[in-house]
């Protein structure tokens, strides 16, 4: 059995039957976490090429099922999607699928779409950011005449509802908690949980896409590990079912709330639902909008994020490539205009310089000479990054006189933050100078102060909040 919050459909392999077309076949489907369903069908699938009197095999053929349906031995449907299925040996097929829905009666759910989901994020209530238990009691003494009594109760703030502006989808993000009572035991588990519905019925993959992608993501960035999906179910209404999801990227292993006081005081995260500021939907729409476009930000950034133990030289140039590649796409429109009116200028300089009498010959070495780029630099880009934050985050991305690398890009000529920055990375991008991992420390703890802030700006946070999120100290 599994552990609260459980599943309602245990991993396995299991035997099944499937149809296709008019046929039934026996076959078998393993349905493990963290891996796409595998698919074994005892038949020729696709079947062999009929010539008269003689049938052809081909072996090795194969074919692609969008959506082939199954019923296990314990009379559960199973729906597989985008089957890959290959024709290995007569009466033995073998494949795989993207993903799987079981469940009672799943099979007749109109277009295979759903109302409402429940699912799991590992970490979830690092982002909710409170505990479900208000208060709790229990005896300072006990004794072997008296009555002891041990009470909980539980955090009125402990559920959480949004609605997009529509109304069309609601958000409820909460804990399940399960009471472990026995003759010597007496403990309350907690789950964190989140529920979606909406008014129009909607697909596995649209579910996936617009919101359980977006949620998983964003709860990676903002608690800086990367967090998987638990688990996954699926209801319709219209038929009474419940279903659960199988696919490579869900773990099928139930998460529980654990105590995380020392992590939240050491590495807190971004922000959490306990502001009354948050509007979920808001969120991952803006994620969904951040995704769909070409912004490198993200990958860049979580490339250093998620990944502790990279040493420091590697994750101060990981981060200040994603914050140079975060100004290079924001200002890419006027980038390009500005490289016109460059190009414009630079051509008609030429021509005026080789009317004047320039000499063919040194007409050309300018052409080769002068780059037809307009030039620009990296303090100019970091410059103007750190600038649209507010005050609180620059402040505190600011390095102390006294450090000794800052000292020394001083005495190099370089004066601002921006400055010493492009320094430090052509010194370690290029080699020209070894710094110890002490060393760069507190430049990397800049850099990941001015890329955090930059997440929360382009998730549509205020500045106040940003200060309130990065740098609550300065602000109080």
């Amino acid at each position: 059995m599994s552990d609260f919050p459980g599943l309602l459909f245990e991993p396995g392999a299991y035997d099944c039957e499937w149809f296709i077309n008019d046929r039934r076949i026996s076959g078998r489907i393993e349905l493990f976490g963290s891996k796409v369903p595998e698919l074994t069908l005892y038949a020729d699938v696709p079947p062999p090429v009929e010539e008269p009197n003689q049938r052809v095999y081909t072996f090795g053929r194969q074919e692609t099922i969008k959506r082939l349906v199954g019923r296990l031995r314990s009379n559960h449907d199973v729906v597989v999607f985008d089957a890959n299925v290959q024709w290995l040996l007569p009466e033995l097929s073998m494949g795989v699928a993207r993903y799987a829905i079981v469940g009672a009666g799943v099979a007749a759910t109109p277009e295979d779409t759903y109302e409402r989901i429940l699912l799991q994020v590992t970490g979830a209530d690092l982002l909710i950011g409170s505990s479900p238990v208000g208060s709790y009691s229990q005896p300072k003494r006990a004794t072997a005449s008296s009555k002891s009594t041990y009470s909980v109760t539980l955090s009125e703030e402990r559920h959480r509802r949004w609605e997009t502006d529509d109304g069309a989808t609601a958000i409820t993000c909460g804990y399940d908690h399960r009471p472990l009572l026995g003759r010597y035991r007496f403990e309350v588990a907690f789950a964190p949980v989140f529920e979606f519905t909406s008014k129009t019925p909607l697909s596995l993959e649209d579910w996936l896409s617009l919101w359980v992608e977006p949620l998983l993501q964003i709860t990676s960035t903002a608690i800086g590990t990367p967090q998987e999906l638990a688990w996954l179910t699926l209801y319709s209404e219209r038929t009474s079912t419940r279903a659960a999801v199988f696919s490579s990227g869900i773990a099928q292993e139930p998460y529980q709330a654990r105590d995380e006081t020392r992590r939240m005081i050491e590495h807190p995260p971004l922000f959490t639902f306990r502001s009354p500021e948050i509007d979920l939907p808001a969120l991952l729409s803006s994620w969904r909008e951040i995704k769909s476009g070409d912004n490198p930000f993200f990958e860049l950034y979580n490339a250093a994020l998620f990944e502790p133990r990279l040493p420091q030289r590697a994750r101060f140039l990981h981060l200040i490539q994603a914050l140079e590649a975060l100004h290079s796409y924001e200002s890419r429109i006027n980038d390009k205009r500005t490289q016109r009116q460059f190009a414009a200028r630079r051509e008609s300089l030429l021509t005026r310089l080789e009317d004047l009498g320039l000499t063919r010959e040194d007409t050309r070495f300018l052409k080769r000479s002068w780059s037809t780029q307009r030039r620009d630099s990296l303090d100019h880009r970091l410059r103007i990054l750190i600038r649209s934050l507010p005050d609180a985050i620059r402040r505190k991305t600011e390095l102390p006189q006294s450090d000794p690398v800052a000292a020394m890009l001083r005495s190099r000529g370089a004066r601002g933050p921006e400055e010493q920055l492009r320094m430090l990375r052509n010194d370690l991008s290029h080699g020209d100078r070894n710094y110890e991992e002490q060393e760069l420390r507190p430049w990397v703890n800049a850099l990941e102060t001015l890329c955090r802030s930059h997440v929360l700006r382009l998730l549509g946070f205020d500045p106040k909040a940003i200060e309130l999120a990065i740098a609550p100290e300065i602000v109080a």
